[in-house]
């Protein structure tokens, strides 16, 4: 609250979407056979992610059970995406204090690399249906890094904790996301003078 680069904000969304769809919308308009064929499967499924430890994508689920739309389901995890973007480069522009244009070069470099490594390419070519779920866990995820990286407070930990619960019960992989990112985010901070211990501290909690 009272924390929003608004300009900042715009380029990232404006960039993941118009990359995303530049990039991805052959898949977004093609209906034709593939995993996301099955929509009547996906009851099924639910059922199925909730015993390998998946609770939430249930309720993701459930908004596109009977509007299985390619197009929309792209539209809203490009958004997530955007704003994963944003989130990432606002954790490094308040570590390094970035001026405009060094921030819309990191999210240009942060846009491709959410958009363009393997997990999203098989997303979009083949499981588009839980394209959502993977899309709001990255979110999740690089969330939890944000909420804790500057001036961390027990209410802040907890705050983290429960997005990281969000995350990995959406999609378990992403913790690894918050993993990389907060070790990174310690790094920098003991390269800017900040005191063994407090970082340490900051780690165990």
């Amino acid at each position: 609250k009272g924390d929003i680069d608004i300009s900042l904000l715009k380029f990232s969304l404006l960039l993941t979407l118009s990359i995303g769809f530049i990039t991805y919308s052959f898949g977004y308009y093609n209906l034709g056979f593939s995993h996301d064929s099955l929509v009547p499967w996906l009851r099924g499924f639910c059922i199925g992610q909730l015993s390998i430890g998946r609770p939430f994508t249930s309720f993701i689920y459930s908004i596109f059970e009977y509007y299985n739309n390619k197009v929309i389901m792209g539209l809203i995890s490009l958004c997530f995406i955007g704003f994963s973007v944003y989130i990432t480069v606002r954790i490094f522009s308040k570590l390094y204090n970035f001026d405009e244009k060094a921030k819309k070069y990191l999210s240009t470099a942060v846009t491709l690399l959410y958009l363009f490594n393997i997990t999203f390419i098989s997303l979009n070519a083949t499981f588009s249906f839980q394209i959502c779920c993977d899309s709001l866990a990255l979110l999740c995820a690089v969330s939890a890094v944000y909420v804790v990286c500057n001036n961390a407070n027990l209410l802040k930990f907890c705050v983290s904790v429960i997005l990281c619960i969000l995350s990995i019960g959406l999609y378990q992989s992403y913790v690894n996301v918050f993993l990389s990112l907060f070790v990174i985010v310690l790094i920098i901070k003991l390269a800017n003078g900040c005191k063994a211990v407090t970082v340490i501290k900051i780690g165990i909690v």
